[in-house]
């Protein structure tokens, strides 16, 4: 558990210190729909630089594109009837 969190700790600072608002589900998923797109161009506006690493679910390394569309895999899934 450690691991995870420390591996992680950009994804849970954002996490508790921006909360997602309002109580209402489809405002919260469409804020962290809008959270999405903003950190994914930003990635992408780093355009190639080996110094930056994008760890996957369990830690193997991926490109930004990869990464991208797991996220968008699961989200497809989780929506489909």
């Amino acid at each position: 558990m450690l691991h995870h969190v420390a591996r992680s700790e950009l994804l849970y600072s954002t996490a508790l210190d921006e909360a997602l608002p309002s109580d209402d589900p489809q405002q919260r998923y469409l804020e962290a729909c809008r959270r999405l797109d903003e950190a994914a161009q930003a990635t992408f506006g780093h355009g190639e630089d080996a110094a930056i690493l994008y760890p996957g679910l369990y830690g193997s390394m991926h490109m930004p594109e990869q990464i991208l569309d797991d996220v968008l895999t699961m989200e497809g899934e989780l929506l489909a009837p």
